[in-house]
């Protein structure tokens, strides 16, 4: 095995492995062993590798030391296993990676020192575990990190300047938790996010003003399957460059006039399956490049036509399922 480049050992029985079996392949960059049984891992002595998969074992532990052998690895992925504890300097010579993903888990709470070496993480995948909160500055050592994903867990509490350090991410997914509201102290720092999913919580009450001011060059916005009720005058203040805006199954029975004045560049707009009875107070000046809009599932009995006066560039009307 002197000269082997990549080996793909996924979807077989294998439950325990010799590691010490790839010291020999100097040229190893490529390691597959998802779907398999495997129980425990042995500590890694291969210079070259650069992609180890362990997706869907039986791993419930990630050791101290255990990648001290593969210290150009860029792409770690532990997702699908039964890890309940990954010490506190497991990944400690893993100064390369750029991706981790330890999803589907069952990890309960966030250790930052997990991260401390991760200087180079561009990638972090952490949905379907337990974690119940996001204390201040977790991510604070993966500066450069550019997608994070914590759906399907059980956080409630996103504490002020959770990212402050995070200027570089672009996604931040936070579907299917307990989230019941929103401030803009939760979102500090994040000045490039441009992809926001927090659809699938318990988000209540209104959108109060500023919330996502501090996130200049968002594009999209997904907040489908909450309870907000109100959205106000400010709520998508300093938004300029959204394009799509999700706000479909709550119960939103009250939009501010003025509340898209901002929104040049929005291109769909989804109010389905709210509460709305009426729209001539909402004031769509603004969204010369709004292509679609659905109003579906509403209560409005009325509308006049001139609604879309502005709406130079639309293309699709939703308004099904409303007493018209």
């Amino acid at each position: 095995l002197l000269k082997l480049e990549k080996l793909h050992a996924s979807d077989n029985h294998i439950t325990d492995l010799d590691w010490n079996a790839f010291t020999t392949s100097s040229f190893l960059s490529i390691l597959d062993l998802s779907n398999n049984q495997i129980l425990d891992l042995g500590p890694l002595n291969v210079s070259s590798m650069k992609h180890l998969m362990l997706k869907n074992n039986s791993i419930d532990s990630v050791t101290e030391f255990l990648f001290v052998g593969v210290p150009l690895l860029e792409d770690l992925d532990l997702s699908d296993n039964n890890i309940e504890d990954v010490n506190a300097n497991a990944f400690a010579s893993l100064g390369h990676l750029l991706s981790l993903n330890l999803s589907a888990n069952a990890l309960k709470e966030i250790n930052p020192s997990w991260f401390v070496p991760l200087s180079s993480l561009r990638v972090l995948h952490l949905q379907r575990n337990f974690f119940k909160s996001l204390p201040q500055e977790t991510f604070d050592t993966v500066g450069r990190l550019q997608t994070l994903t914590l759906d399907y867990n059980k956080i409630s509490v996103v504490e002020a300047d959770a990212f402050v350090d995070n200027g570089y991410l672009s996604t931040l997914s936070m579907r299917g938790n307990r989230l019941t509201n929103l401030t803009r102290l939760q979102f500090r720092g994040l000045r490039k996010l441009k992809y926001l999913y927090l659809e699938g919580n318990a988000i209540s009450g209104s959108l109060e003003n500023d919330i996502f001011s501090e996130m200049p060059e968002m594009l999209s916005i997904y907040l489908q399957n909450n309870l907000i009720n109100s959205i106000y005058r400010y709520t998508f203040y300093n938004l300029d460059a959204l394009e799509i805006l999700d706000v479909s199954y709550n119960e939103i029975n009250y939009i501010a006039s003025w509340a898209f004045l901002e929104q040049k560049n929005l291109r769909e707009l989804n109010l389905a399956h709210n509460g709305l009875r009426t729209l001539p107070g909402i004031r769509f000046e603004g969204l010369s490049k709004l292509e679609f809009i659905d109003l579906s599932s509403n209560r409005i009995k009325r509308l006049r036509p001139s609604f879309i006066n502005y709406m130079d560039s639309i293309k699709f009307i939703k308004l099904g399922n409303n007493p018209l």
